[in-house]
């Protein structure tokens, strides 16, 4: 299905406009480089909130692991996977949750939410002001 993450992630940016999709974002970008690292994906939602987003072909432990330093700056923070890998993600759902990070996938056109992310209080404003201000620009 995808050959390369750049084509997953493109995908995921595509699916995410749609507006008659229940994972709406505004705005995206992309490979968002910051103090802690760089983020795959970034978004903005229509209530003005940070998601953040780790795509990765196979390695879902590293995706979490990124995705997990992403809460220090998004309001909310998923990991992307294909759906042929999310198998073992899914089995270890509770890593997830101890971390609080989503999970998302595409199949067939739609981003299916596996499991929601809760809010987060972003510690590291400067990142999150950053993101956000690379999202409203025009």
């Amino acid at each position: 299905m995808f050959r390369e993450e750049y084509q997953l992630v493109e995908k995921f940016r595509k699916t995410s406009k749609s507006k008659s999709h229940s994972f709406q974002l505004k705005k995206t970008d992309v490979e968002f480089s910051h103090l802690t690292g760089r983020t795959d994906i970034i978004g903005l939602t229509d209530d003005g909130l940070l998601i953040a987003i780790e795509a990765k072909l196979k390695n879902w432990k590293s995706a979490l692991n990124q995705a997990y330093k992403n809460t220090s700056f998004a309001h909310y923070s998923y990991v992307l996977l294909p759906p042929t890998v999310l198998k073992p993600a899914v089995q270890n759902k509770d890593e997830f949750i101890k971390r609080n990070v989503g999970l998302l996938t595409i199949e067939k056109g739609e981003i299916q939410i596996i499991f929601n992310a809760e809010i987060n209080a972003p510690f590291i404003p400067r990142i999150t002001n950053e993101a956000m201000e690379l999202l409203s620009i025009d």
